[in-house]
């Protein structure tokens, strides 16, 4: 039976419940809480063995194509079969990478192809590289010493499409098109994505600022009815400027990956409407809509030092309207076919990297992977492909069709999908400050300096404790963080302060200060009795050890459970999430602590922790 999570009884960043939220940790594991959660019945699913049978049928056709292809058709094609679980080392595969590697003179990547797909070919290199290397699993204690061998090729590509990257934020082909400039292209665009995000994974730093810019000419360039066109304010390419499903969906699965980055661990669900409203524009006790603000987010320019001054970037106020509006278009408009002539199985690659992204089990109600891997299996020829169109080739209308079927992009960020021979995640989408209306109005009352409102959040005064915590979060955004290093005793006090609420923002602020001399007091927080501070502990975690996607740990207790548990299933899932919790996070603090730190008492309690968690 497929398993189904409600997206009715979270915020849209995937905060508890406030009942779950306030309980303590005690109570849940003695069962004297029982949550309710809503989900809506299981969809039929399509048929496993025949899925699994048209993946083996293209990957045969895969393996005979990759040989006669060239440039980018032969890196996609290699990334196909890689997700196919073909073997990284298999002569086909390693050609493409030797290929790839061959494009890279003296740190200068250059694709020989025509200028037309020259960015759509640093792209799937990039993705190449990137996935042609087994990386530890981050449950593994090597996962922590893991060098990308492709690292510096891969920061070549990335110099290479950041070059490209227009003043708008965008992509477009390269100068020497027929068609001429344009002030960004969404296909164009979503695949030079791509090729950062690839970068990205394989430890390429990138500046947050490329992320932010991309989201604003996204916004920018959104048609009045929510959806988006080939190439935005043109009569170019298919639909002459109006909006399309295909560039829609590319639009969206762009806009996740740049807050991917930006907002790590705390991506917002597409399908509840209140990420469209404007912060504060909810009562304030409503605890789905709690922090409607920004943040802002370190990480280091594009290179491959380490660096203790890190960048901004921020997420731009309207990207709550402007993904609700996307989705609201997409929703009346899905369909299994795809509508786009010339390029019959782009839209599926599109589609399942959206949805993955998005951590979208549904479209509106319809169960999008279901009904496009039925139309797939129709539609598969007898040797094993899905034909040529148009634009592109039997081989990779074939990759397309094999990474949707594969759920590729599940497969590299965690999204849980049903369990079968192709899928497999590790975790849903973070959970914590809440991630609605992303920016928009400012607090209600005027911003205090931070230093202020450190002082304020033991004893609120004229402020409530929701208006102090917002007010935190934007002053963080605007850059004060100064003030949270200079107040780091104080928020070290805080964490063992008698309010949830203020351990919870202790914790928060604390992942942002860089201070890996900190991260003690977030391991610390783990063990909190509220169920919120240690949600919030494990995400302040994957901030400060930049890994916006955990250790392998789910991201809440109740991720894997079905609908129907019962209490005592509901207390074994926290009890067990919360052992991986400190035998995981425990490793890396021990792997990473500061040298001044090793060998205290911290160390020896915590050693024994993780030894009584089972490690």
């Amino acid at each position: 039976m497929r398993k189904h999570r409600s997206r009715n009884s979270h915020s849209p960043s995937g905060s508890p419940p406030m009942d779950i939220r306030r309980a303590s940790l005690r109570a849940f594991l003695l069962g004297t809480l029982i949550v309710s959660w809503m989900r809506p019945g299981p969809a039929a699913a399509a048929d496993q063995a025949q899925v699994q049978q048209a993946i083996t049928k293209g990957t045969n056709l895969l393996r005979s194509e990759i040989d006669k292809s060239g440039g980018g058709q032969k890196s996609l094609i290699a990334v196909a079969l890689i997700k196919a679980k073909e073997p990284p080392a298999s002569p086909a595969i390693r050609a493409a990478v030797d290929a790839v590697l061959a494009k890279i003179q003296d740190g200068a990547y250059e694709p020989p192809s025509a200028v037309h797909i020259q960015l759509y070919e640093a792209g799937v290199d990039a993705m190449l590289l990137a996935d042609a290397v087994k990386i530890p699993d981050q449950s593994d204690p090597a996962y922590l010493e893991f060098v990308h061998p492709y690292k510096e090729q891969l920061a070549a590509i990335t110099r290479y499409i950041l070059s490209y990257q227009l003043s708008s934020g965008a992509w477009d082909y390269p100068p020497g098109h027929p068609r001429g400039p344009s002030a960004g292209d969404t296909s164009v665009t979503q695949y030079a994505m791509l090729g950062l995000w690839a970068a990205a994974r394989a430890g390429v730093e990138i500046d947050p600022t490329v992320w932010e810019r991309t989201i604003e000419w996204h916004i920018g360039r959104q048609n009045r009815d929510g959806g988006f066109a080939y190439v935005p304010g043109t009569d170019h390419g298919f639909g002459a400027g109006r909006s399309t499903l295909n560039m829609t969906i590319n639009a969206v699965g762009s806009t996740y990956i740049a807050l991917m980055h930006l907002n790590p661990g705390n991506l917002p669900d597409i399908t509840d409407p209140k990420i469209a409203q404007p912060a504060g524009a909810a009562k304030k006790d409503d605890e789905n809509v709690r922090f409607g603000v920004l943040e802002k987010v370190d990480v280091a320019e594009v290179d491959d030092t380490d660096s203790d001054e890190r960048p901004q970037g921020k997420i731009p106020p309207a990207t709550g309207q402007l993904l609700a509006a996307a989705y609201n278009w997409i929703v009346p408009r899905f369909r299994p076919e795809n509508d786009a002539p010339g390029y019959d199985a782009y839209y599926y690659y599109s589609l399942e990297r959206m949805a993955a992204l998005a951590r979208m089990p549904k479209i509106g109600e319809a169960d999008w992977f279901n009904v496009c891997a039925d139309y797939l299996i129709q539609t598969q020829e007898d040797d094993g492909g899905w034909g040529s169109s148009a634009h592109v080739g039997v081989g990779v209308n074939t990759a397309f069709a094999v990474l949707f079927l594969t759920r590729s992009t599940a497969q590299v960020v965690g999204t849980p999908v049903p369990a079968d021979p192709i899928g497999g995640g590790l975790q849903k989408g973070g959970r914590g400050l809440s991630f609605d209306g992303l920016g928009g109005e400012k607090p209600k009352q005027p911003l205090a300096e931070l230093d202020d409102l450190l002082d304020k959040l033991s004893a609120a005064g004229d402020f409530t404790i929701e208006e102090v915590q917002e007010q935190i979060v934007k002053q963080v955004q605007i850059g004060d963080k100064e003030a949270l290093i200079e107040r780091k005793d104080l928020l070290v006090e805080y964490v063992q302060h008698p309010d949830a609420e203020v351990r919870r923002t202790a914790v928060w602020a604390l992942g942002r200060t860089n201070d890996l001399s900190l991260a003690k007091h977030l391991i610390t927080a783990l063990d909190d009795q509220d169920l919120g501070v240690i949600i919030e502990a494990r995400n302040a975690l994957c901030w400060l050890s930049r890994k916006p996607t955990g250790l392998g740990e789910a991201a809440d207790p109740f991720e894997d459970l079905p609908e129907d548990a019962t209490a005592e299933q509901r207390s074994s899932a926290i009890a067990a999430w919360h052992a991986e919790l400190i035998r995981k996070w425990g490793e890396w603090y021990l792997e990473h602590r500061p040298y001044k730190d090793r060998g205290d008492e911290f160390e020896a309690n915590l050693l024994r922790k993780i030894a009584e968690a089972g490690g």
